[in-house]
Parts: C-alpha cells; sequence; structure tokens
C-alpha cells in the first residue's frame, strides 16, 4: 500500500538489526518493479544495490556522492524524483528537510531507531526546539502518512529469526492526536483501528506470532515493549504455553493481528447467530405447545358438539314417529267420523232444497 502513495513520508522504525534497511530496498525493488517512477536514494551506506527495471534509481552515498543528509536533500529536488529515499533521519537539519521534501509532492521513505509509533513520533517532534514544536506538529500530521516498527524475535523451532511488526497508517483521528499533542493515545487508537484500517500495534503483532505457533509465549514476552500489557491481553485468548498445538495458517503473515481480529468477530457473530437460533427454537417450541394445546381444545369441543348432534338426531326422529302416528290417528277419527256422518244421514247425501228446513247437526 505504501508503495503506491503519490506523495507523502513513510519510515521504518526499529533497533539496529531489526531490518529497517531489507524492508527498505524490499519496498524500493517493488516501486522500480511496478511504476515507471524516478527514485533516488541518500544512503551511508549502500547497503543493497536495486537495479532499474519500469522505473529509474539513482544510489547516492554520503561521502562518496555527497557530503551529508541535508545536503544530499536540498539538491536532490533538482534531479526530479519521484520517491526520495533517506537511508536515516539523524539530526534536526536533515529531519525538517525530509519533512519539506514530503510536503513539496514528493514520496519520501526513511528510517529511525525508535521501538514504536508513538516513540517514532515524539523523537521527530522532540528534536525541534518547543517554539518549533507545533509548527512540526501540524507539518507531520500533514505528510505523514504510515510508519512501520520492526522487531526480528527468534522462531519457536530455532531456524532463525521472523519479524513482529507494528504498523500505522495516517486517519484524521491518527492526524488530529499528533496535531493536539496527544501522543500517548495513539497506541490505544492503532489497538481499535485493526480491522479497518489494518494497523497493529507490536504487542498485537507478537500475540499474532505466538497464536500461529511462529515464537514461543516466553521470547514474545521478552521482545514486547510492554509485557504486562501483553500478558494480560494474551489471556483473552485463553492460549497455553505447555500445549502451543503448533499453530494455525490463518494468514499469509504470521505476524499479522487483523486475522486474529476477524476469528474473533468471526466467533462473536457465530455465538450470537447461535443464541439468537435457540431463542428462535425456544419460541416455536412454545408456539407448538400453545397449537397443541388449542387443537386438543377443539377436538374436545368437537366431540361434545357430535355427541349434540347425535342426541338431536334422535329426537327429531322420536319426533318424526310421534307426529307420523298422530297423523295416523287423525286420520282414522276423519274416516269414523265420515262413516257415522253417512251414517246419521242414512245413506243419502243431504238435500240442498231441504237445507233451509233443518236444524242442529244435518243443517
Amino acid at each position: 500500500t505504501f508503495t503506491g502513495l503519490e506523495a507523502g513520508l513513510v519510515l521504518v522504525t526499529g533497533p539496529t538489526g531489526s531490518g529497517k534497511s531489507a524492508t527498505l530496498a524490499a519496498l524500493l525493488r517493488l516501486i522500480c518493479e511496478t511504476r515507471p517512477i524516478h527514485i533516488v536514494t541518500i544512503e551511508d551506506p549502500i547497503e543493497f544495490l536495486v537495479s532499474d527495471d519500469i522505473g529509474a534509481i539513482s544510489q547516492r552515498e554520503i561521502g562518496t556522492d555527497t557530503w551529508s543528509f541535508a545536503d544530499a536533500l536540498r539538491n536532490v529536488v533538482r534531479q526530479d524524483p519521484d520517491v526520495i529515499v533517506v537511508g536515516e533521519m539523524r539530526d534536526q537539519e536533515t529531519i525538517a528537510t525530509t519533512i519539506t521534501a514530503a510536503e513539496t509532492g514528493h514520496l519520501v521513505f526513511s528510517t529511525l531507531h525508535t521501538n514504536s509509533a508513538s516513540q517514532t513520533i515524539d523523537r521527530v517532534i522532540d528534536s525541534f526546539p518547543p517554539r518549533q514544536q507545533d509548527q512540526v506538529r501540524a507539518q507531520l500530521a500533514q505528510v505523514l502518512q504510515g510508519i512501520i516498527s520492526l522487531k526480528l524475535v527468534g522462531q519457536a523451532d530455532g531456524s532463525g529469526l521472523t519479524a513482529a511488526v507494528e504498523i500505522l497508517r495516517m486517519t484524521p483521528r491518527i492526524a488530529k492526536l499528533i496535531t493536539e499533542g496527544s501522543v500517548s493515545e495513539i497506541e490505544a487508537e492503532i489497538e481499535n483501528s485493526v480491522t479497518f484500517f489494518k494497523m497493529q500495534t507490536m504487542n498485537q503483532s507478537l500475540m499474532a506470532l505466538v497464536l500461529n505457533g511462529a515464537i514461543s509465549l516466553g521470547e514474545a514476552q521478552t521482545a514486547s515493549i510492554k509485557p504486562d500489557d501483553f500478558e494480560r491481553d494474551m489471556r483473552t485468548f485463553l492460549y497455553s504455553e505447555a500445549d502451543p498445538s503448533g499453530g494455525f495458517d490463518m494468514s499469509d503473515s504470521k505476524a499479522d493481528f487483523s486475522k486474529i481480529v476477524e476469528l474473533q468477530e468471526v466467533q462473536r457473530l457465530y455465538d450470537e447467530s447461535r443464541e439468537r437460533h435457540n431463542m428462535e427454537l425456544a419460541e416455536r417450541d412454545g408456539m407448538i405447545h400453545q397449537l397443541q394445546d388449542e387443537l386438543q381444545e377443539k377436538d374436545a369441543r368437537l366431540a361434545q358438539t357430535s355427541a349434540t348432534s347425535s342426541e338431536g338426531d334422535e329426537t327429531v326422529a322420536r319426533i318424526q314417529e310421534e307426529a307420523a302416528r298422530f297423523k295416523q290417528e287423525l286420520e282414522a277419527k276423519i274416516a269414523r267420523l265420515q262413516a257415522r256422518v253417512k251414517e246419521l244421514s242414512g245413506g243419502q247425501a243431504p238435500d240442498p232444497a231441504s237445507s233451509g228446513t233443518r236444524r242442529g247437526f244435518f243443517r
């Protein structure tokens, strides 16, 4: 990411023998292979020769090609460089000239002998008199793009050394902390920006190496700048030194703590999802029991209704039988009455002419 920048200041820091020059050489080789630009280096001495590729590189050595870093930086802008590499920012004049070169639109790489990003920022600011420090804070907040802090630690299998890497990238929050002079809060901001900005502290990188099985817990505690904080943070991973289990290939770089944070986030999301799933299952079980109770109640009502309906059918059949029997009795009575009427009328039909002289029943 830093090799693709157009302008700004990138610092590679660490104690002597931590790989600062090798890291700078790797960055320069990558720039030469991928970007058609002009690179000028100022080194004391030249440790790695970088050949031209897509980009062109000019390497200058103090004492042979120039008198000092400050003189070389003042003259380098006449060579129309796109990238400037300062081997080391040793004094106030070199630091001031380096910051000025970054302000003028160049991408500047340099090194410092510091152990962390916050210590690097303090070292740069404290190299100036107090009356200039506010101005330097404003300049640094504007031009600084990143800080890479390196420390080499012995591997767990004894096969060699591996690098623990602290990374700071410029963000609006970091720029504000530098401008306000709240450098002590930068480390906390780095810790909280692992996932989004891909930053990490030295302790987080050491923890990633331990969790990946690259280094031992004792080596990590020895290499840590804040061993007490390292031990406290390691407890959150429930890691046991007696059973390291060899680690897992969780990332391309075993010093990358962001992969550990991503796994923690995955675990947290899985736990939340499982809890929601269990709650949904409990709610569905409750709904099933409620529906079963309602079904049993409806079955009981249906059985009661069926029994009542059967009783009603029996009552209707009985009433119909009684109505038929009553009808038969009435028809029999009518037949007897008609026979009686015929008998009383002497077997003849009544005479309409004489109906007016008859009285009573025969009228």
